[in-house]
């Protein structure tokens, strides 16, 4: 009988602590208004901090690809020729030993500032296409009637200033 009795008196309890608590602390919907927030995101953000006890964005829990001296390797190689796609640094990094997909060399160089980046189409000038184009220039320049020099007969190189 005691048993049951015990039982009896909890469920007024149980229903006071549960009525108690709606009351006593803020409503999700008070604090979603306050926030300007959906209440479902009220309600992920305390269930998040119930589960891990922080609210801040948690890592990842996948081994990374690639390292930082391969995502360094990766981003010299691009910015020393712009023209090399995606598929060229995989067979770089297969005949080194690495196999690394596209998207995650793709997603390499959109981390490290080239994003959105397709290979140039034309190749960047080297010096001797400088002069030739410079000497073109000469020629065309002194076989018109308009007799004007060109006084920079070097092309600058861009390392020593």
């Amino acid at each position: 009988m005691q048993l049951l009795s015990n039982e009896a008196e909890g469920v007024p309890h149980r229903k006071e602590k549960g009525r108690s608590d709606r009351t006593s602390g803020p409503h999700l919907l008070r604090i979603s208004k306050q926030l300007e927030v959906p209440v479902s995101t009220v309600a992920h953000i305390i269930q998040k901090f119930k589960t891990h006890g922080t609210v801040a964005n948690l890592t990842g829990r996948w081994k990374r690809n690639i390292d930082d001296k391969l995502r360094r390797r990766i981003v010299v190689t691009v910015s020393k020729e712009p023209r090399t796609t995606s598929k060229d640094i995989k067979g770089e990094l297969l005949d080194q030993g690495t196999s690394v997909s596209d998207r995650t060399i793709r997603g390499c160089l959109s981390q490290s500032g080239l994003h959105r980046r397709r290979p140039r189409r034309t190749p960047l000038l080297k010096g001797n296409h400088q002069k030739a184009r410079l000497e073109l220039a000469k020629n065309a320049c002194h076989g018109s009637s308009n007799r004007t020099t060109i006084h920079n007969t070097e092309p600058k190189n861009p390392k020593n200033g």
